[in-house]
């Protein structure tokens, strides 16, 4: 990056954020804080005031030009708000469509030139699994009662497996394994939960407020969860003998150790919650994978594998679905399709 782009972010930055601190500056432009420091004065140099109070701020009513993106930028930012989780189910139509409409307006006639007769080069895909228009509208009254700090009950199961109330403080909607879950306080257990969209069947709210918990953290929520599962810590050992730069890749969050073994496999030793999720991730990689422990986790891959031979063989008719979660017992609730196992 280019000192003139990077402070343009510096001054983004101060502008979007009042009272940044120099070490979230250097995190974010991924410089030094000395670096930072230069910066701000060469900012003050150019008498945009830039001032230290409780960390860096911009002077009130102080008149900046809209700042413009560059070529790779405008185009990254085009191709993630025209990827079809924003138009295939409505979630974020109107919106993304809104944004990119002001962005355009704003571009300098440079870069508008520059976009003359150059097809877009990327194409995101975030293809949600179930979606229907009632998860767009259970999406919507969610939203609200996030935006409200609102209190709501979810009509919440599927018909054959169950089917319950919970009454929740919703905190946060997340799109994490192509699917939207809510993220909230379930009273109904007094515990944080993750509770899949596909499964919430109505919304209602209530008139109760709530005020959001200062040690929720999203990123501690689903701190060694494969995807939103919250079981019990597993300890995990995988010999993996065919490796590929996608497996380490989406395994790195979860990674303690790896060791380089004498016959050229390698050994890697990570935290799970539970092993549902992480087994049927699993599942795609044979002859590639040993696991070596713990015995519940070769269990489950055996029993999974059987599942799927006998779906092949039937022509993939199901009977039934039935709970394969362990804290489906203790709860009574589903967050995914990892929680359920097929009968046939």
């Amino acid at each position: 990056m280019s000192k003139f782009s990077r402070l343009l972010q510096v001054l983004n930055l101060v502008r979007s954020r009042q009272g940044i601190s120099a070490k979230e500056l250097a995190l974010e432009c991924q410089v030094s804080r000395r670096t930072i420091f230069r910066d701000i004065l060469s900012l003050s140099s150019a008498e945009i005031p830039v001032y230290y109070e409780k960390g860096y701020r911009l002077l009130a009513g102080t008149f900046l030009p809209t700042l413009n993106f560059d070529l790779d930028e405008y185009l990254t930012l085009k191709g993630i708000l025209s990827a079809d989780m924003f138009d295939d189910r409505n979630l974020f139509s109107r919106t993304s469509k809104s944004i990119l409409s002001k962005i355009e307006v704003n571009l300098n006639s440079e870069l508008k030139n520059r976009l003359k007769g150059i097809y877009p080069p990327f194409s995101f895909s975030f293809r949600q699994n179930n979606g229907d228009k009632n998860q767009a509208l259970v999406f919507q009254i969610l939203k609200q009662a996030i935006l409200e700090k609102k209190s709501a009950i979810l009509d919440y199961g599927i018909k054959e497996a169950f089917r319950a109330d919970f009454d929740v403080d919703p905190f946060i909607l997340v799109f994490r394994g192509r699917k939207w879950y809510l993220v909230g306080n379930c009273k109904n257990y007094d515990k944080y939960f993750p509770f899949g969209l596909d499964y919430v069947k109505k919304v209602t709210l209530t008139d109760n407020d709530f005020i959001l918990p200062k040690d929720f953290s999203l990123a501690g929520f689903l701190q060694h969860s494969w995807e939103v599962c919250q079981a019990e810590i597993v300890r995990v050992e995988l010999k993996v003998f065919k490796e590929n730069k996608y497996f380490p890749e989406n395994m790195s969050p979860l990674i303690e150790n790896i060791s380089k073994l004498k016959d050229g496999s390698t050994l890697y030793r990570l935290k799970v919650r539970g092993i549902n999720e992480f087994a049927r991730w699993l599942l795609g990689f044979p002859g590639r994978v040993e696991v070596k422990s713990p015995k519940e986790l070769k269990a489950r891959l055996n029993q999974l594998f059987e599942f799927n031979q006998k779906i092949n063989q039937k022509g993939n008719k199901v009977r039934k679905w039935v709970p394969a979660c362990p804290l489906f017992g203790k709860y009574k609730r589903l967050c995914d399709e990892f929680c359920l196992d097929q009968v046939v």
